[in-house]
């Protein structure tokens, strides 16, 4: 792939990109983003850092010199921008964006070139997503930009919603815009997932995301807030584990209350939303814990209500998002209440059993189906290790009948070893089995 094979004058990754734009001229743009990250996934082979960097550089050239023709075309389309010379292309590319993207609704109407930009984000994160963490030198190059971009897309879709409403959302500029944010933060999220730096993106990656994301998530109407915020704020936190405590408070003070008071209202608008958030908590939870002790009592009971109101939910994915988090709590509670806690918490009882019962009373007053044995069960001090499975089967379909819960599903194993039972005792007379159904040893066996 790398070398010159006999009979070559080139290695065959160079023929590639020396025809990139012949290769794709007649392709789709789906089509040459599943290209763009099947060579991707064979510059990821090189291990020379220096070659392969090269080779990506040569990738996305045919891209990157793409979105410089947008952006000059979008010069040479008002008349109003004038320059004699490129001084700074950061500042020219902002300025120019920022003319375009910034007009009032009612004056931009190049639809084309805002779906263009969206189309030279996806090709970025195709290839992104094969080639991975050394795909840095290229998102490097474009990622102020993309921020600004950001900012400026946002600013002019919230303008738009305060003009004309929440309806805006729905026209196809409006979207395309919206497009444009999200391959912004498909792009980030999936280099953050590959890489393997996590340095950079504390120092490098994260102050002008965050200024350009947590401000415009905060102050957007729910309908204009993108769900990829918190799954890209989700993976950050992953990614970085304890580093990113410092922004904490930030993260929080930016995205949790806000989402709280749009999915709050029932278990099933914002459906993105919801799932992300929790996932969110649980990273957060997970990889920040120390952060979330600190937090002031008020903030983090709500943190907690929060967890335990998943629960509730019909989305299973929620459900055992919010039972993770919550045992991720308990287990950090428990181990304190046993050996780093010296002073009793309520006298007389023991901090262990005063827990027990704490905890106790939060699944009574989530699940009140649950019978007072079973949750007394919780407690490993006092189980009671006598309780047969059929008791325990018992107590459990008692609970599911208390709530009108259909049980029949409970017994779906007993049942189908009923069956069986029944079948092979049928086997054992001849004279009731099809002789249809007979293997070849029961036909010798009978004398067939």
């Amino acid at each position: 792939l790398f070398q010159i094979q006999a009979g070559e004058t080139n290695p065959f990754i160079d023929d590639i990109l020396d025809g990139l734009s012949s290769i794709i001229c007649d392709l789709s743009p789906p089509q040459v983003h599943v290209f763009y990250e099947a060579v991707g996934c064979l510059i990821s082979a090189q291990n020379d850092p220096p070659i392969r960097e090269s080779l990506i550089e040569r990738l996305m050239q045919l891209p990157n010199s793409i979105w410089e023709e947008i952006i000059l075309h979008a010069s040479m389309a008002f008349d109003k921008v004038k320059y004699e010379r490129i001084v700074c292309h950061f500042w020219i590319t902002l300025f120019l964006i920022y003319t375009i993207l910034f007009k009032d609704i009612n004056v931009m109407k190049d639809q084309e070139l805002v779906k263009n930009i969206a189309n030279i984000l996806r090709t970025n994160v195709a290839a992104c997503r094969s080639i991975g963490s050394p795909f840095i030198c290229q998102l490097s190059k474009i990622y102020l930009d993309m921020a600004n971009v950001y900012k400026v897309t946002s600013g002019n879709i919230s303008r738009a919603v305060v003009e004309n409403g929440e309806e805006v959302l729905k026209q196809p500029l409006i979207k395309s815009m919206r497009a444009v944010k999200r391959e912004i933060l498909t792009l980030i999220s999936t280099w953050v997932a590959k890489a393997e730096d996590t340095s950079v993106i504390l120092e490098s990656f994260v102050p002008p995301l965050f200024d350009a994301v947590l401000f415009d998530y905060q102050r957007n109407c729910p309908a204009a807030r993108e769900p990829k915020v918190l799954s890209l704020l989700s993976i950050i936190v992953t990614q970085l584990h304890s580093s990113i405590n410092c922004e904490v408070i930030r993260i929080l003070d930016a995205v949790f209350t806000c989402t709280l008071e749009m999915i709050n209202r029932d278990m099933e608008q914002y459906p993105e939303h919801r799932i992300n958030f929790f996932k969110l908590l649980q990273a957060l939870n997970h990889e920040c814990f120390d952060v979330f002790v600190a937090l002031p009592p008020e903030l983090f009971r709500l943190i907690v209500d929060a967890v335990v109101w998943a629960f509730k939910h019909s989305m299973r994915n929620v459900v055992e998002i919010g039972f993770s988090c919550y045992a991720d709590i308990l287990c950090a509670l428990f181990n304190t209440a046993e050996f780093a806690i010296g002073e009793p918490l309520n006298r007389p009882q023991s901090n262990v059993d005063y827990i027990y019962e704490q905890i106790s009373e939060t699944f009574a007053q989530a699940f009140p189906n649950l019978t007072q044995r079973l949750r007394a069960n919780c407690n490993p001090e006092k189980r009671d290790l006598n309780l047969s499975d059929d008791y325990r089967m018992g107590e459990v379909t008692d609970s599911q009948e208390q709530i009108g819960e259909d049980t029949t599903d409970l017994f779906i194993e007993e049942r189908e070893q009923e069956i069986q039972n029944a079948q092979n005792a049928k086997n054992e007379v001849g004279s009731l089995l099809k002789f249809s159904a007979m293997t070849m040893s029961e036909l010798d066996g009978r004398g067939f």
